[in-house]
């Protein structure tokens, strides 16, 4: 099935980011499916990472060690994420869907709307930072305002984050539907 596909897509792409995200901090416990399900399913989906069906061998612990210890990923730009058969689906649900799953799967379309005007505005944000001196003379106005846009861009980058571990989530919830 089409949806499927493009679910089990959008559930690698998440997954990459959101893994991403976690390099260089601490993870809780019960995440640590996520990080192997990406080290797994890499190659699957054209991505060459060396070692990964020996880091997803690895225990629990070793696992969220390694992640800990990996340099910060820092995010400074994003993308939308397009949906057209989620979208087509949406407009044309089957006959056989109950009202539970056609409000899954509206959800699930909200939360890539939302995500979509999070990277919106992280792009917006992260051009404007060109437009300020990243560093400014003590005293200069003009080091508030750059101190307070690149808090505001970091803001955002977290929250992009978040939404994506959130939609992430429920992608996993709908795939669990279809089956």
């Amino acid at each position: 099935m089409a949806l499927r596909g493009e679910l089990e897509g959008l559930s690698y792409i998440l997954n990459a980011f959101v893994v991403q995200s976690w390099f260089g901090t601490e993870i809780p416990r019960e995440r640590v499916g996520e990080v192997r399900r990406f080290f797994e399913e890499a190659k699957g989906w054209g991505d060459d990472i060396g070692d990964a069906s020996r880091i997803s061998a690895k225990s629990d612990d070793e696992l969220l060690g390694l992640l800990k210890g990996m340099a910060k990923y820092e995010r400074t730009v994003a993308t939308g994420i397009p949906t057209p058969v989620l979208d087509h689906v949406i407009a044309n649900p089957p006959q056989t869907w109950g009202i539970e799953l056609r409000r899954k799967f509206s959800d699930l379309r909200w939360h890539v709307y939302l995500l979509d005007s999070d990277a919106e505005r992280m792009n917006q944000n992260y051009q404007i930072t060109f437009t300020v001196p990243k560093i400014c003379p003590i005293g200069d106005p003009m080091a508030d305002r750059a101190q307070a846009l690149f808090a505001s861009h970091q803001s955002i980058v977290q929250s992009y984050t978040k939404r994506a571990d959130i939609l992430l989530q429920k992608v996993h919830a709908v795939i669990d539907e279809l089956q």
